[in-house]
Order: structure tokens, then sequence, then C-alpha cells
């Protein structure tokens, strides 16, 4: 799948933002609970139109394609930025999507600039798929929503509902509590959303599965990125760190680790690539390319990150060493949404097995 010189160029820009913004000395520090640094990092994001990749220019916007979207969450993977910009994404893609001209007139030009935060809420009683929630507006809403990313900070919510349905709450309005969770990926912190007869704007379409494909498609571009970084950094340690008077990148063992990880890597971009491709072009028929790519590159990033971590040898397992800033994340892409093992179930009910 080609790419058009200005998506490149943007990708090139988004690069070099995060190489210089995300080093690891300051990500380490933004880690560790430094709010100034992470903030700094959003707000950079922000300056280079990346509140607004999923929104149209008509509303100030990018109105990049879902296949763009996903590439520069790769990038984000790659570099480990902390921010909210994953869930603020797909809030975004929701409202425009599924809106009303009202609702994207109200909500998506301050999604765009930042100046409003916004995530996504759709876990209920442990609970991911879009049948299995319970939750309904009547017409107020009660009740409550588990793993909210960014539930702390973000301004309104796209809540996932009874039917496959979603609606629009403020979370600074009345009946609106938030319970921050301690969680293990400090880059993306998430949250309980408890509700009491809150006030909720329903948006016209059930577009709550598609929802669900459209993150587990950026959840694997974030684990590609993920995974690729943590190879590349410990080849290049494998370079440099020598025993024996010889590099370790030079005894076979060491190689065939290498060169395993890097052929386990190797296929995921398309993976993830062609899933984004189908739900920009038929987001209904998006779900069984969603959830492959969800389950297969999340193990991937797993596995690859467990393996990174420990070809450090000692230091790889100390705080200091930010090796666990990715193994970390990748746990995150491993549960959130549902395990691996949910979504190759997931794919056999949709094959008919």
């Amino acid at each position: 799948m080609s790419m058009t010189d200005s998506s490149e160029a943007l990708l090139d820009g988004v690069d070099a933002y995060l190489r210089e913004a995300c080093a690891v000395d300051r990500l380490h520090k933004a880690f560790d609970g430094d709010k100034g640094l992470a903030d700094g990092m959003w707000r950079g994001m922000l300056e280079l139109g990346l509140g607004g990749v999923a929104v149209a220019e008509a509303h100030g916007g990018l109105g990049l394609g879902f296949a763009d979207v996903a590439a520069i969450g790769e990038r984000i993977g790659w570099a480990g930025a902390p921010g909210p910009w994953m869930a603020h994404t797909l809030a975004a893609a929701a409202i425009g999507r599924a809106g009303s001209p009202e609702q994207k007139r109200r909500w998506l030009p301050a999604m765009a600039t930042g100046e409003t935060v916004a995530t996504v809420a759709l876990c209920e009683d442990a609970a991911w798929r879009a049948q299995d929630w319970r939750l309904a507006p009547e017409p107020r809403l009660s009740g409550g929503k588990d793993y909210v990313l960014a539930a702390d900070e973000a301004d309104v919510a796209v809540v996932g509902l009874a039917g496959g349905k979603l609606g629009i709450v403020e979370l600074n309005g009345p009946g609106v509590a938030r319970i921050r969770f301690a969680s293990t990926d400090r880059t993306r912190p998430v949250g309980r959303l408890a509700f009491e007869t809150a006030p909720v704007d329903l948006l016209p379409e059930a577009f709550g599965a598609q929802l669900l494909d459209a993150a587990a498609i950026l959840l694997a571009a974030d684990a590609h990125g993920g995974s690729a970084r943590m190879l590349a950094d410990v080849v290049e340690y494998n370079k440099t760190r020598v025993q024996f008077d010889r590099p370790l990148a030079g005894f076979q063992a060491i190689k065939h680790k290498m060169a395993d990880m890097a052929t386990s890597i190797h296929p995921n971009a398309p993976l993830y690539r062609q899933a984004a491709a189908t739900f920009e072009q038929a987001p209904a028929e998006a779900a069984l390319g969603a959830s492959l790519a969800k389950a297969h590159i999340a193990e991937t990033f797993s596995t690859v990150a467990r393996l990174c971590t420990e070809a450090y040898g000692g230091i790889g397992y100390t705080w200091e060493h930010w090796a666990h800033i990715w193994l970390r994340r990748a746990m995150f892409d491993y549960a959130w949404l549902g395990t691996p093992a949910a979504h190759r179930e997931r794919c056999a009910e949709l094959l008919g097995w």
C-alpha cells in the first residue's frame, strides 16, 4: 500500500519530533513521574497536528485515512510516547464517523487542537465486546466503565452502551466520578469512570463494534512499533558490549536469537496495515483482520520484550534501564481490549468454526 508524499512528510516529521522529545533519558523521567515533561511531549504532538489526525479538514483536523493514522500509531509505539493520543484519536474517529452534524461541530474542532482531550470508555464488568455491554441511558447514565485510558485527564468520553451504541459524556459534568488505577504502563494510565444519573448525548449510529476494531488496529500498530524498537536497541547494544574480547553480536547464540526475533517481527507491519486499509474502506468488514492483528502482534511484542530484556543481561532487569518501559507497554497491549486468546476465539466465531 503506497503512501502519498504528504503522508510520508508527516511521518518523517513525527519521527523526527519523537526521537528528540522522547529520547530515553527524557522518557524515563516522564515515566518516573515528571508530569511537566510528559505534558510537554503531548503538547508537541498537538502542535504537529496529531490531535486531529482522525478529524476531517472541515472541522480543523488533518483528515487522514485510517491507514495513515495507524502508521502514526506505530511511530508512537516505537518512541514509547506518553499521553492520551490513542484514546483521543479513537474518540475523534467515533464522533467523526457516527456523530450527528451538531455533535461534530461541537466537539471535533476543539479535539483537533487538543483544547478538549477525549477518551473512550469500552470495558464493562471485564467485558470488552460490544454485544456484552449493558450500560444504557434511562434517560441518564448509571453504572461504570473500567480500564479507561486517560480517565483522570480527559474532558469528554465516548462511552460504549447496550446494543453497540455510543454516547458522549462530559467528564467534568454532574454524575461522573473518576478513580485512577495503579497501572503497570505509566505512559498510558487507566482508571474507572463511575456514572450516577450522568447526562449522555447518544451518537445516532451504532458504531461500537467498529470502534473496538479501530482500537484493536491502533493497539496492533503500537505493539509493532514497540517490538521493532526493542529489537533495534538490543542489537545495537550487542554490537558494542564486549565479552571475551569479542562483541556479543559475534556469538552464534546471540545472533540466532536476534534473527529469530527479527523474523517474528517482519510480517507484522503488513498485517496491521492491511487491517487498517480494510477498516478505512469497509469498516463493517474489518473485524477479522483487526482481531488477527491485535492477537498476533500483541503476542509478538510480549515475547520480544521479554527476550530483549533478558538479552541485556542483569542491567535489563533494573529500573534504571529503559527496557522495562517497553516491557510494560507490551503487557498493556497484550491485555487491553482482551487477550490474544480472546481475539483468536473471536476470529474462530467470525469464521464459523
